[in-house]
């Protein structure tokens, strides 16, 4: 019998039941791709994420939902092992996605939006993108951007915190002159009621990090 630590993680929250939502499963490398997605269906969150060994990085990480893979990644580098959670150390990871983003005229507007759902789609179809990102600054708050992902093309029409579109974003303001000190903090998931904090860095080198709380720690016996 085969026994896997797994947990459920709420990642970019700074208390619980917050944040993005996700399970992890360490040492997946044991599983077959059948078996994974059978864990994630047990799971039956948005996002489970197989921690596996990798020849370009710390780990290598798989996501997927109960369905089927999910192009990775929205949580990856706020992840850590579970059994060293309580000292995080962010791990790079092997990551990829495409979105397209949107910048809005104020905060309120990023609150207000309800994008129709077939009109998204035929728009990320056309731009080959996974999701929408729209994002606003307040004058209030001119270090913090407000923001919100929606996801339809993978069946999650929005998403609490979304690391794959807070980095390139930050990026693309960092080359525009428009970050103080190349720092930038996004807040995310808050018209959801998990409130998610993102922080992303750009020097010396692309960091991206947020705070972790694991809400539940546990073993599978296959």
């Amino acid at each position: 019998m085969a026994e896997l630590i797994a947990g459920l993680i709420d990642v970019f929250a700074d208390e619980p039941l917050t944040g993005n939502p996700l399970a992890v499963v360490q040492n997946a490398d044991v599983l077959s791709g059948g078996q994974m997605r059978r864990i994630a269906g047990e799971f039956n969150q948005a996002e489970t994420t197989f921690i596996l060994q990798s020849t370009r990085a710390d780990r290598k990480l798989r996501l997927l939902d109960p369905l089927e893979d999910v192009a990775p990644l929205a949580q990856s580098l706020g992840l850590y092992e579970i059994d060293i959670l309580s000292e995080p150390k962010p791990r790079p990871a092997d990551t990829g996605a495409a979105h397209l983003m949107v910048r809005v005229l104020n905060a309120g507007t990023v609150d207000r939006a309800r994008p129709q759902a077939e009109r998204l789609l035929a728009v990320l179809k056309q731009a080959q993108a996974e999701g929408c990102y729209i994002y606003a600054f307040d004058d209030h708050a001119p270090e913090t951007a407000f923001a919100r992902f929606f996801n339809p093309t993978v069946g999650l029409w929005e998403d609490a915190a979304t690391g794959t579109a807070a980095g390139p974003l930050a990026a693309y303001l960092a080359s525009e002159g428009r970050l103080k000190n190349n720092e930038l903090a996004i807040e995310q998931g808050t018209k959801m009621g998990r409130r998610s904090i993102l922080r992303v860095r750009i020097t010396p080198n692309p960091e991206l990090s947020g705070a972790g709380i694991v809400v539940l720690r546990g073993v599978i016996r296959l």
